[in-house]
C-alpha cells in the first residue's frame, strides 16, 4: 500500500496514510520520467560549470533538464583524492551547453549551486581533535585493560 501523494509505504491492512490523510493505493501510477533535450550534434558547446563536487554537478544537471536545456558532460580523472571533502572525488565533472543557451543555462544555475546532503561540517577540514566525553573515555579505558590483561596472559603461556 502506498500514498500517492507522498509517496510513503505502508503495510497491508493500512487505508489511509497518516500524514497526509488520504486513501492508500495498491500501486503507485507510473510518472513519465522528463528526458533530456537533445543536442544538436553540430552546436558549438561551451561549460558553464566545473567542478569536483558530484551532487553540485547532479543537481546542476538535472535544473537544466527540468528547464529543457540541452547539455551534456564530462568527467576527468586528476588523482588528487581529497578525503576530507565527502562529495569530493578525484574527478573534475565539466557541464557543457549549446553556445547559443549558455546565458540562459547560466541563469537557471545561479540559484542552483548546492552541495551534497553530508553536512557542512564533515565537508570542512578536520582543525580540531575529537573530544570524548567522560562515559567514552572511561569506555575505551576499560577495553584497554581487557586487551592487555589478555595479551599478558597469552605471553604468560
Amino acid at each position: 500500500m502506498f500514498c500517492p501523494q507522498c509517496k510513503t509505504e505502508y503495510v497491508e491492512g493500512i487505508r489511509q496514510c497518516a500524514d497526509c490523510r488520504i486513501p492508500l493505493v495498491h500501486r503507485l501510477p507510473v510518472s513519465p520520467l522528463k528526458a533530456a533535450a537533445t543536442i544538436d550534434p553540430h552546436a558549438s558547446m561551451v561549460a558553464i560549470l566545473e567542478t569536483g563536487d558530484s551532487y553540485e554537478f547532479l543537481t546542476a544537471a538535472e535544473a537544466l533538464r527540468e528547464t529543457g536545456i540541452p547539455f551534456t558532460g564530462q568527467e576527468e580523472f586528476t588523482g588528487e583524492f581529497r578525503a576530507h571533502k565527502v562529495a569530493q572525488a578525484p574527478y573534475l565533472w565539466t557541464l557543457l551547453v549549446p553556445e547559443d543557451r549558455e546565458d540562459e543555462a547560466r541563469h537557471v544555475l545561479d540559484g542552483e549551486r548546492v552541495c551534497g546532503p553530508a553536512a557542512m561540517h564533515l565537508m570542512m577540514p578536520d582543525n580540531h581533535p575529537p573530544t570524548y566525553s567522560t562515559r567514552g573515555k572511561l569506555l575505551l579505558l576499560a577495553v584497554l585493560l581487557v586487551f592487555f590483561c589478555g595479551m599478558m596472559l597469552l605471553l604468560k603461556r
